[in-house]
């Protein structure tokens, strides 16, 4: 399980820049 050890990091990264990025897009929008 050394490949998903060394991936998850990765994808809670960019699941976490597509939050924000998210929530900055609600915040414009209203």
């Amino acid at each position: 399980h050394f490949t998903l050890a060394s991936v998850m990091p990765i994808i809670l990264l960019v699941f976490a820049a597509c939050e924000a990025a998210l929530g900055l897009a609600l915040l414009v929008m209203v």
